[in-house]
């Protein structure tokens, strides 16, 4: 499958029920700090990943343009392999089963 914007809201919808804006906006800033901390290109590409997934959301599900226009910044910077790292992620997002941890929701390890 290749992701869109659209088919990553829409699975938001059905795993982070009760998401909203300001959560999403949190999960922006976290995910940010992580591609700032990234050592590698490898690493960095997987972080921009997680962008494009967050800011994805918060455009289609929440009309709220800010991560998207953040990604797009960043983007220009890291061209190469992002849309594949991105369908790559997605895969594995949809088969973890996510919890709520008083902010943002995370995928449970183990």
């Amino acid at each position: 499958m290749i992701e869109t914007p659209q088919s990553i809201s829409d699975w938001s919808v059905d795993v982070f029920p009760t998401l909203d804006k300001d959560a999403q906006l949190e999960k922006l800033i976290e995910e940010t700090r992580e591609y700032m901390k990234a050592k590698s290109d490898e690493e960095r590409i997987k972080e921009l990943a997680d962008i494009y997934i967050v800011a994805s959301i918060l455009k289609e599900r929440f009309d709220c343009k800010l991560g998207w226009d953040m990604f797009r910044g960043i983007f220009t910077i890291e061209m190469t392999g992002v849309y594949k790292a991105v369908d790559e992620k997605m895969k594995i997002n949809r088969s973890r089963k996510w919890a709520w941890n008083g902010k943002t929701y995370h995928h449970i390890v183990g």
